[in-house]
């Protein structure tokens, strides 16, 4: 039997549909899906990305659940990397607060990924808490005196460190300012894209193309959105100064149209 295939995180692939840790630095010590109960307040648990992070200013661990769905669609997998389809359902909402994080993640430089969360593990990153959406059939909370409180996500504002990589300066404000509304289409032309790559551009398309063959060395043909998380887990591509950039260049249709294989429908092979 084929083994199942985790649904796309990507938030191109989305369809439309803790505690008050803010304005922080931290460290995602490990993100893993887990079915959430939202400590006891439903039911029946809804799929949740869990992530474990610790604060890099106080030391303090803390955990934030972001949903995503519900179980008559999505469940997690076995070991908690990836969610795997049980319903009819065809993609995950893009309102969803789990996927708002990782639109969020992607806008701020990290390159796109396939199923697997565990790329996640060990980024450093500044988080802030922004206003959530307007969604329907989602019941409005109010403050004490009777006024509607105001729904937050807390969401990455910076990368600071991808997995693996030393840390850069603080995402930290120096003044206050008012919370935002989570974007719809922010990021775009971000100057993170080329943030930890250092050296020419020329030796990152190596690395890349050493990759890729090696890769269609071990596998028949792969597909173009499994690549970043294939890359990120490579020895040789974690070992290059030029990872992020090769992370990136495996995405690119451009690269991929140009290398000694064959790029159609979205897959590359010999």
């Amino acid at each position: 039997m084929a083994e199942q295939k985790g649904v796309s995180l990507n938030p191109e692939d989305a369809v439309e549909g803790g505690g008050l840790l803010d304005d922080a630095d931290v460290l995602w010590s490990e993100a893993r899906f887990e079915t959430w109960d939202y400590n006891g307040k439903v039911k029946i648990p809804v799929p949740a990305l869990k992530i474990s992070m610790v604060d890099q200013d106080t030391k303090e661990e803390a955990v934030q659940y972001y949903s995503m769905g519900n179980t008559s669609n999505w469940m997690p997998s076995p070991d908690g990397t990836g969610l795997l389809p049980v319903g009819k359902a065809e993609g995950i909402r893009a309102s969803s607060n789990g996927m708002i994080l990782i639109k969020s993640l992607q806008d701020a430089g990290f390159p796109n990924i396939g199923n697997d969360v565990s790329i996640f593990d060990g980024l450093t990153c500044h988080m802030e808490r922004v206003a959530a959406p307007a969604r329907a059939g989602i019941k409005k909370k109010t403050n004490e005196d009777g006024s509607e409180r105001t729904q937050t996500i807390l969401v990455v504002t910076k990368i600071l460190a991808m997995p693996g990589e030393a840390k850069k300066g603080s995402g930290k404000k120096t003044g206050g300012s008012k919370k935002k509304a989570a974007p719809k289409d922010a990021g775009k032309g971000n100057s993170a894209d080329t943030a930890g790559d250092t050296g020419d551009a020329g030796d990152a398309e190596a690395v890349a193309t050493d990759f890729i063959l090696r890769t269609l060395g071990d596998l028949e043909k792969v597909s173009k959105k499994d690549l970043p998380t294939l890359a990120f887990k490579d020895d040789e591509v974690k070992g290059s100064e030029h990872r992020n950039a090769v992370v990136k260049l495996v995405y690119d249709p451009d690269f991929l149209s140009s290398g000694p294989w064959s790029f159609k429908d979205d897959e590359v092979s010999m």
